[in-house]
């Protein structure tokens, strides 16, 4: 879905891909709660992708099982080779509406191709913004509905929180902005560098980037998660201690999502948060 990050719009359909594999089925219930609570006017759209006319009606049987758990939801299968291209019409914004890809990702086996690089390619290629299920998200409806913003001392970092309120404001919850940084101690010689997370103080520095955002009344919660392994083992254990409904992740590299296919930071969220990742395309 491409759309003015700073304002996102609520999306009238949640589009899901399927490749026939029970991985790739684990993202239904996660658009079936995000179309929930972003209103009735939003609806899922399972979408079975298939390379040739031979899989059809296997897919359709497939499709059928899957309906009866949501059988308000449309459903239609796509023959076409060019699944990550396929995608993206879906939710393109001239098919009518806004839309957004719920995809099932970092999957295994028959699941990897479309689970894995087609996921990658929806963002890199087109550069829309989409949601991701990684192996550790339960199908179970969120408890709280918390939007946590993931940010470093990227440029990029103003962009991630606002599409962190805009969703916050869409699905009727609050926002926590958080940074993720390696604890270190101090010395004569001064505090050491980080090999992780935003240099210096970090509190100071989240605050920095969110009072201008509080001018409206607005309320944003910071935190900095100190983990000594990575920064994401830090955001998937805070955000399974506090029930986060969303996390929101930038992809800000040159390259997009490639960066993400190569094991950055925001592939380790995506593949270890309890919760589903709004991935952002944010570089250039």
């Amino acid at each position: 879905m491409e759309v003015d990050l700073k304002k996102p719009l609520a999306p009238e359909v949640v589009v899901v891909p399927l490749d026939g594999s029970a991985f790739s089925a684990r993202a239904i219930p996660v658009a079936q709660w995000l179309a929930d609570r972003l209103g009735t006017a939003t609806r899922t759209r399972l979408v079975s992708m298939i390379g040739t006319a031979d899989e059809m009606s296997t897919r359709q049987r497939e499709l059928a099982k899957s309906l009866a758990g949501d059988p308000d939801a449309e459903a239609e299968t796509v023959i076409d080779g060019d699944i990550v291209g396929a995608i993206h019409r879906l939710v393109a914004p001239a098919q009518g509406g806004q839309a957004i890809a719920c995809v099932a990702t970092h999957g295994r086996g028959r699941s990897a191709a479309l689970m894995g690089s087609v996921a990658n390619g929806v963002v890199n290629r087109f550069r829309d913004v989409a949601v991701m299920v990684g192996e550790q998200v339960a199908a179970d409806r969120p408890s709280s509905w918390t939007v946590m913003a993931c940010v470093d001392d990227d440029p990029s970092a103003g962009t991630v929180i606002d599409v962190a309120l805009g969703w916050a404001s869409l699905l009727h919850g609050n926002v926590i902005v958080a940074a993720a940084a390696e604890p270190v101690p101090e010395s004569a010689h001064g505090t050491p560098t980080r090999g992780f997370g935003p240099q210096g103080d970090v509190d100071a520095y989240l605050e920095k980037l969110v009072s201008p955002r509080r001018q409206d009344g607005t309320a944003i919660e910071t935190v900095v998660v100190w983990d000594p392994i990575s920064p994401a083992d830090g955001i998937a254990e805070y955000a399974a201690k506090n029930d986060v409904a969303m996390v929101v992740v930038g992809t800000h590299s040159r390259s997009g999502l490639r960066r993400l296919a190569l094991g950055s930071v925001a592939a380790n969220v995506v593949h270890r948060s309890p919760s589903p990742v709004l991935v952002v395309p944010t570089g250039h």
